[in-house]
């Protein structure tokens, strides 16, 4: 029986709450979650680059100045 949520009652407070409650659920069972195997490729990947030297960092701070300023 799917659920009914008056959305467009709700405050943004009350959506992430209930978002979060969801979240809280769905990690219970974490073995249903099945990553796709394009994850363990990139993984794969990612170590390669860093164990040959190759791997690029950008500092976290830079990061989130880059998305504020993109959503701005």
């Amino acid at each position: 029986m799917p659920a009914s949520l008056q959305l467009n009652n709700m405050t943004f407070e009350e959506k992430i709450q209930t978002m979060e409650m969801l979240w809280d659920d769905l990690c219970k069972e974490p073995e249903q979650f099945k990553s796709p195997a394009w994850h363990l490729d990139e993984l794969n990947h990612r170590e390669h680059m860093v164990k040959e030297g190759k791997a690029e960092y950008i500092d976290l701070d830079i990061i989130k100045k880059e998305i504020q300023q993109e959503i701005e």
